[in-house]
């Protein structure tokens, strides 16, 4: 096992080598099939379009999702290079001993690797807890999925472009998610051996989505074909609705849609619930052979998607949810966020209003999660582009009241023997504080601590939230600053440096930043996602836009082909006046073949979001008022 880089980065392989060995051999126990190379090199390139590739025994990568100082990187990044390495050395057995017959079967190989890749870190560092961060990851799935312009997992493949379009999170996380959810409802010892029956009959072949299906079933002895036909051949996810009725609850689904009038598709879905206070029984139902199941709970709250790991929303009616309330902090992580990031889709489906979402955010002060945290900062930055200016300082003045105490309690300095997520949620507080809060006292401490944060001496998450929120009000000489490390930094401190220069808020300083991304000074492959963030910002986003907008025939053409399409990520928030119809004529009139339906899908988002904004913007300082 080698890594192979640049001279003079030597020092920046152990970490990859680590987690390197450790998936070489975690995955020889679990396919229980012998690694199938003689020999593997994890190649880090300077110039790389793809994030990694799994070429067999010769796995290329980014630098900055290879060479790391596990010092100096936050927990995030660590997270996200050993994601990375996991995925590519499971793609060794599924993808490469073991691949799909054509291009409509990516998803065998890319979702596998991805269930794989958290199943392997989860054993790596238990500590960190990533199950319930693979939560946010679902999320992102199925934001897209509950699109009327959402595709299936698979579906024909005739040419190129179809096999671009591909390359995307209903693929990824989706396909892992469903994947994972199935594991979890047939047992983790009957999946794996399904698995291994399914790798040891097509070793050295190719194989399709059913021959997965059919070892799984062979092994398990459940209609696992006639389960997850539905989840891969159909766009979509179902609501489970739970009502409360005599001695119990009852469930029923339908397609889960932002928009109105949605398909009407069902599922057999794979539902696990539990009692929370003891007095209720545990279980599974399988619901979508029968219009609706009972599940017998007493007068008990209940969890449905118990664990967290099913693809779908949950929507309980006025009585069970008033039974979880009192219990809702002590529920696991994984749960709490589910409930948290369910009630914000429904807010941003239209199916309530913004109130229920504010309300649960006043448990937030005593949370310690930062994936929790994670899916009520994604209802607060959404709220945050379509606030009026006379709403703005409220909606700063509610992140202050739950933020400010969280920090307070953890302090800025970690303490000896904290978990990874404790640090984590510490600089996602100050990033939260200091840029959607606004909040002065912050700002001015990441003034001061930011000379330390950029030579690395502060606690990597302190480091990576302090250079974010100093840039805000941040003036010339720190941003010739961050873009002279930029130049010499490590690939992953150079990134961070390049996503800061994005949110300097000062005209002269964000047309600098403009110049500078347009310019062949940043890697082709690295100034999209600076525009990603930059078009996201609530400040300098229609600036972004103006620009990209202004640039796109020659600054297109010159970045690679597979990030055109992910690049106007950022865009789907832009819902100031008269700018989503704009965004909207201006790449309907331009296709991007390449980017498959994620062009639909994204200027779909942004009617979601323009449609929240007609809702909500007008009532947010009332509501604000009372939250």
């Amino acid at each position: 096992l080698r890594v192979v880089y640049r001279p003079g980065m030597g020092h920046l392989t152990e970490f990859a080598l680590e987690i390197g060995a450790f998936s070489l051999r975690y995955f020889q126990d679990y396919y229980g099939i012998a690694y199938p190379g003689k020999k593997m090199d994890l190649i880090a390139l300077p110039d790389f379009a793809a994030g990694a590739m799994e070429n067999l025994g010769a796995v290329t990568f980014r630098e900055m999702l290879l060479l790391v100082d596990p010092a100096k990187a936050s927990h995030i990044e660590l997270e996200r290079i050993a994601d990375v390495v996991a995925h590519e050395i499971a793609h060794m057995w599924f993808g490469d001993l073991v691949t799909m017959s054509w291009w409509n079967g990516l998803w065998l190989n890319e979702a596998f690797a991805t269930y794989a890749e958290i199943a392997c870190v989860a054993a790596f560092r238990p500590e960190w807890d990533r199950w319930t961060s693979f939560g946010v990851y679902r999320s992102a799935a199925m934001s897209v999925d509950a699109l009327h312009s959402t595709r299936p997992i698979e579906f024909p493949v005739i040419s190129p472009s179809d096999a671009d379009g591909m390359f995307d999170v209903l693929t990824y996380e989706k396909g892992a998610s469903i994947l994972r959810m199935l594991e979890q409802y047939l047992g983790e010892e009957k999946f794996r051996d399904g698995v291994r029956h399914y790798l040891t009959k097509h070793a050295y072949g190719n194989s399709e989505t059913t021959d997965l299906f059919e070892s799984l079933e062979e092994v398990s002895g459940e209609p696992v074909a006639e389960m997850m036909n539905g989840w891969v051949f159909t766009g979509g996810f179902p609501l489970i609705s739970a009502s409360a009725e005599p001695g119990g609850i009852s469930l029923s689904q339908e397609a889960f849609t932002y928009l109105p009038d949605g398909p009407k598709t069902t599922w057999l879905v794979p539902v696990l619930w539990r009692g929370v206070d003891g007095a209720g029984t545990n279980g599974r139902s399988l619901l979508g052979r029968v219009d609706a199941v009972s599940v017998p709970s007493g007068d008990s709250p209940v969890v449905v998607n118990a664990g967290g790991h099913g693809f779908y929303r949950v929507r309980y009616d006025a009585e069970l949810a008033q039974r979880l309330q009192p219990v809702f902090a002590s529920l696991p992580p994984i749960e709490r966020y589910g409930i948290l990031n369910d009630t914000w889709s429904a807010v941003l489906s239209g199916a309530i209003g913004v109130e229920a979402f504010m309300s649960l955010l006043q448990s937030m002060t005593a949370e310690r999660d930062p994936n929790v945290w994670s899916a009520a900062i994604t209802g607060l930055s959404a709220l945050n582009h379509i606030a009026d200016a006379d709403a703005r300082p409220g909606l700063q003045s509610l992140v202050q009241r739950i933020a400010e105490p969280a920090l307070a309690d953890l302090g800025w300095e970690s303490k000896d023997g904290e978990s990874a997520q404790v640090a984590q949620l510490r600089g996602s507080l100050i990033s939260t504080l200091g840029v959607l809060g606004a909040h002065q006292p912050t700002r001015d401490a990441a003034a001061a601590l930011v000379g330390k944060a950029v030579d690395g001496a502060l606690a990597p998450d302190v480091a990576a939230a302090v250079i974010t929120v100093a840039a805000r009000s941040g003036d010339a000489a720190l941003w010739d600053r961050y873009n002279e490390t930029r130049k010499t930094a490590s690939p992953l401190e150079t990134i961070r440096c390049l996503q800061a220069l994005t949110g300097f808020e000062d005209p002269a300083l964000r047309q600098r930043t403009l110049d500078l991304v347009l310019s062949d000074q940043v890697r082709s492959q690295d100034s999209p996602f600076a525009f990603v963030r930059m078009c996201a910002d609530q400040v300098n986003g229609p600036h972004a836009w103006a620009a990209l907008r202004d640039h796109w025939d020659t600054y297109s053409a010159k970045i690679p082909s597979n990030i055109v399409g992910r690049m106007l990520d950022g865009l789907t928030q832009r819902t100031e006046p008269g700018l989503s119809a704009e965004i909207t004529a201006f790449f309907t009139a331009r296709p991007i073949p390449q980017a498959g339906k994620s062009i639909e899908q994204k200027l779909e988002l942004l009617s979601v979001n323009q449609r929240l904004r007609d809702r909500e913007s007008a009532r947010l300082i009332t509501v604000l008022t009372t939250a």
